[in-house]
């Protein structure tokens, strides 16, 4: 839980959101929570992180995660993603399954992912994106999901 107040104008604004802390020591494979964030077209290609989940419809929208514990014993982990995008229950996106990239991380126990899309196409309203995380080699899944607001 956060709490702000802005000095100038004297505005006060407050958030919550659960954070999911994996338990790495019993080595099963896992996901960090999903974070989100905003690229809006003045911010010069900052992101910018939205507390509140509200992104504007001429923005991008920003996920990232990390995965943890995926198996390194034959080599490089080889794990997948797969990305959905819901509007009321309804599947407006679905990627296939796809390897995440792997390339110059320097820890493979801890790799993080992070993507992008615009929201230009989307119509105002409540959306949840569910991110399904699949470890090829030791056959397991995880998924995080997360709900948030075009405006």
């Amino acid at each position: 839980r956060i709490a702000a107040r802005d000095s100038k104008s004297g505005r006060i604004g407050s958030a919550v959101q659960w954070i999911e802390i994996p338990n790495l020591a019993q080595n099963n494979f896992a996901v960090s929570s999903l974070f989100l964030s905003e690229s809006a077209p003045a911010s010069q290609g900052k992101w910018i992180i939205k507390p509140d989940r509200r992104f504007a419809k001429t923005g991008r929208l920003k996920f990232q995660v990390f995965v943890y514990n995926a198996d390194q014993s034959a080599g490089t982990p080889v794990v997948h993603l797969q990305l959905e995008l819901r509007r009321e229950g309804q599947v407006l996106v679905q990627t296939p399954a796809s390897p995440i990239e792997t390339k110059g991380v320097t820890d493979l126990g801890r790799i993080p992912v992070v993507g992008d899309f615009p929201l230009a196409d989307f119509q105002p309203g409540r959306y949840e994106l569910k991110l399904t995380f699949t470890d090829q080699k030791k056959k397991s899944s995880v998924s995080r999901e997360a709900e948030f607001t075009i405006k």
